[in-house]
């Protein structure tokens, strides 16, 4: 509080004089008080036993006349009272008992005529009718009050029965009975008496009366007694007036001390306070004070310690200034850093102090994070002790709890120091979650690569393999169909033999064709898409596949925007996903398929997880059954491929591998949420189409020319067997080299035309499309085809191929190896325009790159293919 407004000795002194009075008073007061109650509670006492003893009186009055009363009942020769009409010679004595001032005893036969009396009988008195009349038998009983027929007066009645059919009665008169008990029962202060029904005590309270009463045994009545309340507390007051004058002058004693105290004591303490102030910039002044010794000795205290302060904040103001620079470098240092820092002691692990940035990185206000300890974000012991200077224990990485509750990776550095006296560690803790992250979508993104690259090359080797017995299968076959029209009995078992080694033949490529769309190097017909439209066209396949007791729902947008997409492919996605609930629902279940416009911000979260996506416009497919779900460790390989939780016999781990190979293909990205027992949500993006992609025209296919001379290179003997065998049949001249330098010397060997090369793309010592190059730059007119197991998009991508290459697919059939080169033969020798408006970089710029896996005749059209992501080259 500042100096003026603290209150001066004067009013300290006069608040302990105003302290000291009320105390006083309320002391004063309470003993006044006490004083009265006491004397209330005695003069109360003092009536009750007033009270008391007049009730005892009148019973010991009653209980004596009882007595007479039965005495002369018992008396001898009372019955020659009754045998006259009146008692002659017949005397009795009674004039009252106790506190009663008069009466009379009678003895009064049956018929109520008083035959002797304790007073003399003027005349006949009648008792006719009388309440004790006729009598009872036993012993004597009080009856009253009643109206005394001798004296007119209230009286109580003593009454006793005589054997012969009369009574002995004793009249107690009633009159003056209160007077008579206030004259022998009072003492100091007047006490008045009543006798009554009980209500006079209760009358006389709260009047000013001190009252009580007491009953009269014998007869129910009471006797009220009570005095006046300013008699009583008279003595009382008397004393609590001296009393109160005593206060007045211990106070009045107590005001003249404190000003004798004031006058020579507080002026000359307020002098030497104005000298203090006074001479307050000049410390070398002496300070000089007067009154009592005590006041002078202060002075020359306050004077010498006004010069060892002096002294001392000189030596402060210098330890200040070189404490405001330390503040400097430290705040410079830790409280501005951008990394979240913090001080804690080592032994309680409470924090100390923290910087802005960790305020704003753990979302805590500054007092709450102080109120913390290290353990509460998240630093265990074992961290938390770590960072006493060795190399070992200066950074180690772990997670940290946010005030949201959110986890955040961070890498802590610590290093032991001083705070105060308190041994600390002073730790940063720098976010590491957005990198650890990007390391695990790296990780996981190279960890599908390398995937996506294994099974591509399992693909290729698969397709030459497949080649060689699918070629020699087709060429088989026909001979086989006609020998078995012929001769059924002979040819009829190894045509159906035959025809299942096709069969089987067509099943594998179909899962090459699965590994090579997970390995994002199928062809795509990328073109504007309404998931609407094909989902309400696969309604009927999806009921039909999931069966009784499954339920489908759709939800469809009905403003839906049309995606980037090929429609088969889609329709793939779709059908892998409804069998994969199908298997997750043994029991039944519900599959919902929901389509929705959603939109992608900058500052979407998914575009950190997914980095193949761009903020823009999307459409989403959800699909969600009701099944089984899948545990953390199933939902991280969900995509693998060949990794499946039906079983070697129901699933062959690709279906899921394939969805995510057709929808990153796409540009697109998927996530699947899942928990065991709720069933599993997979959720697919892709991107809203912006403009329509104009349609190819199909590619119609001549007939090879018979004489038309085709040069085959493959590195595989039995491929070449096969395809020289299929394009002979076909009327075709063939040339055959087991390599690329192989088929350079044959054509420059070979003096005719070589219309068609027909090449595969990896080989040994020089690949398909750098033989391309040399062969027709050597024969311009020749027309280029080539052949691979591996996906052409793939092939692109690696450079091994242009744009506008045509490749035919391993394995194939005669058919689809004829109408290739046909449609070769057929095209003219311009480039065709690629009409994408996604066109990838072109590496050579002569060849289009054209699906032909139609057969003559087909209405399916050949489109430019997409090339995806490129995996590492493959040795093959």
């Amino acid at each position: 509080m500042a100096r003026g407004r603290r209150p001066s000795l004067p009013v300290y002194l006069g608040g302990l004089l105003l302290l000291f009075g009320l105390v006083t008073a309320a002391l004063g007061g309470y003993q006044r008080s006490r004083n009265v109650e006491r004397a209330e509670r005695e003069a109360a006492e003092w009536v009750a036993f007033r009270a008391a003893l007049g009730a005892r009186e009148i019973d010991v009055a009653i209980e004596l006349t009882m007595e007479s009363v039965a005495a002369v009942a018992a008396s001898p020769g009372l019955d020659a009272l009754f045998t006259g009409e009146a008692a002659n010679g017949c005397t009795l004595t009674f004039t009252g008992a106790g506190p009663f001032s008069g009466g009379h005893m009678d003895i009064i036969d049956a018929a109520g005529l008083a035959r002797c009396s304790s007073r003399p009988l003027p005349s006949v008195i009648e008792f006719a009718g009388a309440a004790f009349l006729p009598p009872t038998q036993g012993s004597a009983s009080v009856l009253g009050p009643v109206v005394d027929p001798v004296s007119g007066r209230d009286a109580l009645v003593v009454v006793q029965a005589i054997g012969t059919g009369g009574v002995v009665a004793a009249f107690l008169e009633l009159d003056g009975l209160a007077a008579r008990l206030a004259e022998s029962l009072s003492g100091p202060v007047p006490t008045t008496f009543a006798v009554g029904d009980g209500d006079g005590a209760a009358g006389a309270a709260g009047s000013g009366v001190i009252a009580a009463a007491a009953a009269i045994s014998s007869i129910g009545f009471t006797v009220d007694a009570s005095v006046q309340r300013a008699a009583a507390l008279a003595e009382v007051d008397e004393l609590n007036r001296t009393l109160l004058l005593g206060e007045l002058l211990g106070l009045a004693a107590l005001v003249a001390a404190t000003l004798l105290l004031y006058r020579f004591v507080a002026r000359p303490i307020e002098r030497l306070g104005a000298a203090v102030r006074a001479g307050i910039d000049d410390d070398s002044a002496d300070l000089r004070g007067g009154g009592p010794a005590e006041v002078v000795a202060l002075a020359e205290d306050f004077t010498a310690l006004r010069r060892t302060v002096a002294a001392e904040l000189q030596g402060r103001r210098n330890a200040e200034a070189e404490a405001r620079a330390a503040e400097l470098r430290y705040r410079t240092l830790f409280a501005t850093n951008p990394v979240p820092m913090w001080v804690h002691d080592v032994e309680t692990r409470q924090l100390l102090d923290v910087n802005d940035a960790a305020v704003a990185g753990y979302g805590y206000s500054r007092d709450e994070l102080l109120a913390l300890t290290a353990d509460d974000l998240g630093i265990g012991q074992a961290a938390g002790a770590a960072g006493h200077g060795t190399d070992d224990d200066l950074a180690r990485a772990t997670r940290h709890a946010r005030k949201d509750g959110r986890l955040v990776e961070v890498l802590t550095t610590m290093q032991a120091v001083e705070f105060g006296d308190h041994m600390a560690q002073l730790v940063m803790a720098e976010d590491v979650t957005e990198r650890e992250q990007a390391r695990r979508i790296l990780e996981r993104t190279q960890r599908m690569d390398s995937l996506g690259q294994l099974a591509g090359g399992i693909a290729h080797d698969f397709n030459n393999l497949l080649a060689v017995m699918l070629g020699f299968v087709d060429l088989a076959l026909p001979a086989l169909r006609t020998g078995a029209a012929e001769d059924p009995e002979r040819w009829g078992r190894p045509l159906s033999d035959v025809e299942h080694v096709d069969a089987a033949g067509r099943r594998a490529g179909a899962l090459t064709q699965q590994l090579l769309r997970f390995a994002r190097g199928e062809h795509v017909q990328l073109g504007p898409v309404d998931l609407n439209d094909v989902l309400a066209g696969l309604e009927g396949l999806l009921l039909q596949t999931l069966g009784s007791p499954h339920e489908l729902g759709l939800s469809l947008d009905d403003r839906l925007r049309q995606t980037i997409a090929d429609a088969g492919q889609i329709e793939q996605v779709v059908l892998n996903l409804a069998v994969n609930a199908k298997d997750a629902m043994p029991h039944g279940g519900r599959l919902l398929i929901e389509t929705a416009n959603v939109d992608i911000e900058a500052d979407d979260p998914r575009l950190a997880s997914q980095p193949q996506l761009r903020p823009g416009p999307f459409v989403r497919l959800r699909v969600s059954d009701s099944g089984t779900g899948m545990g953390p460790a199933e939902r991280d390989r969900a995509f693998e491929p060949f990794f499946t939780t039906k079983g070697r016999s129901t699933g062959t781990g690709l279906g899921l591998a394939t969805v995510y190979g057709i929808v990153t293909s796409a540009g697109g990205a998927v996530y699947v949420y899942s928990e065991p027992g709720h069933g599993t949500t997979f959720t697919i993006l892709l991107r809203a189409a912006a403009v329509t992609a104009p349609t190819l025209r199909p590619a119609r296919c001549s007939p090879p020319a018979v004489g038309t001379t085709v040069l085959v290179v493959d590195d595989e003997r039995e491929i070449l067997a096969s395809v020289e065998r299929m394009l002979r049949d076909a009327g075709f001249a063939v040339l055959t080299a087991p390599d690329g330098p192989a088929a350079l010397r044959l054509a420059d060997a070979h003096d005719g035309p070589i219309h068609v090369l027909l090449s595969d793309v990896v080989m040994p010592q020089m690949g398909g499309g750098e033989l391309a190059d040399l062969f027709t730059a050597a024969r311009p007119g020749t027309r280029v085809v080539f052949m691979s197991g591996y996906a052409p998009p793939l092939l692109l991508a690696e450079g091994r191929l242009t744009v506008d290459a045509r490749v035919v697919d391993k394995p194939f059939t005669a058919r689809v190896l004829t109408a290739a080169i046909g449609a070769a033969i057929a095209a003219p020798m311009v480039e065709p325009q690629d009409l994408r408006t996604d066109r990838p970089p072109t590496v050579r710029g002569r060849r289009s790159f054209l699906r032909l896996d139609s057969i003559p005749g087909s209405d399916r059209r050949a489109s430019p293919a997409r090339a995806g992501p490129a995996p590492s080259q493959p040795t093959s």
